[in-house]
């Protein structure tokens, strides 16, 4: 018998959730308005080697355009912005119905501010009114001097400060091991959804990985996908079921420039926000995301025709 491809793992794993999974009632909403059950297990569970330039973007559907809105979340996380405006710099707009005036003002926020999420806690993580902690930079740091170390770990969940924001994290915590010069990831998710979310999420730590990798002097080894509250929302049961018909491929291989690299390490070393701005970066003063493209290769991806919307629908 042959060996399961990698990503017959995300397969499976929807297979488990219809399958075992329990409902749940949450506060998420369809477009119509109304609240959503969600198949649930805990403990979702996926493992991927990256040391030969994999990518794990999946096949089941066409993700080959969202590719690189997964790429520049990462690079606005990096940053520390929080901002609408500069994450649709970067291509993202999925964000936004999170960012209205409305949800904003629920939580004393500007509009399009998205309160203290992803980029804040990892760059400026607040200890007390007068200390925080640039987790990111201390990773850095740490990988440099002391690779050993077995609490190279950062985390988006401050307890402190998740009442005031509009997107609670769903994922953001991980670890960095170090073995015989590679680096692995230990990637914590809290909220997975599987069919929506989860398959950003694998190329977003994929690349973050490679990127730490590259810039600290290692080589990449493997990500290692952990998952808590792991769902399926019932409006997307759908396009599940579609996705689970179709075969799994191989995933596509990937290569990143030197220009990101030297992005990213504007950004750990000197707080760079805005990296992309810069002649030094980017000569051609080419839009975001032309850069990313130009930047960031995929290789080989060959996936399966989309799925609209209406069969694989976004919870808000």
């Amino acid at each position: 018998m042959a060996p399961k491809l990698p990503e017959q793992q995300y397969v499976d794993l929807m297979k488990t959730i219809l399958e075992e999974g329990k409902w749940k009632q949450t506060r998420q909403k369809d477009k119509d308005g109304n609240f959503l059950r969600a198949k649930t297990i805990t403990g979702g569970y996926m493992r991927y080697d990256l040391s030969d330039g994999t990518m794990p973007l999946i096949s089941g559907r066409a993700l080959g355009g969202a590719f690189y809105q997964f790429i520049g979340e990462v690079f606005w996380i990096l940053s520390g912005n929080t901002h609408q405006y500069q994450l649709n710099r970067y291509g993202v707009k999925y964000w936004d119905s999170w960012a209205t005036p409305e949800m904003c003002r629920l939580y004393n926020l500007d509009p399009g501010d998205f309160g203290t999420t992803y980029g804040k806690q990892w760059r400026s993580f607040q200890i007390d009114n007068s200390r925080s902690v640039d987790q990111v930079k201390r990773l850095f740091d740490g990988l440099r001097s002391r690779p050993e170390d077995r609490r190279l770990i950062v985390t988006a969940w401050n307890p402190g400060g998740v009442d005031n924001l509009v997107v609670r994290p769903c994922h953001g915590t991980f670890q960095i091991v170090h073995r015989e010069g590679v680096l692995d990831m230990w990637l914590i998710q809290m909220s997975a959804d599987v069919p929506v979310g989860i398959p950003s999420n694998m190329v977003m730590y994929a690349f973050l990985l490679t990127c730490i990798a590259r810039a600290t002097g290692y080589k990449v080894g493997t990500l290692v996908h952990n998952m808590g509250d792991t769902h399926i929302y019932e409006d997307q049961i759908p396009g599940v079921e579609v996705l689970i018909e179709r075969a799994a491929k191989p995933f596509p291989k990937f290569t990143v420039s030197d220009a990101i690299i030297d992005a990213v390490l504007l950004m750990v070393d000197k707080g760079e926000k805005d990296p992309l701005s810069l002649p030094e970066i980017n000569p051609k003063g080419l839009d975001y995301v032309t850069f990313l493209k130009e930047n960031v290769v995929l290789h080989g991806y060959e996936p399966h025709p989309p799925i609209k919307r209406d069969l694989l629908p976004v919870a808000v």
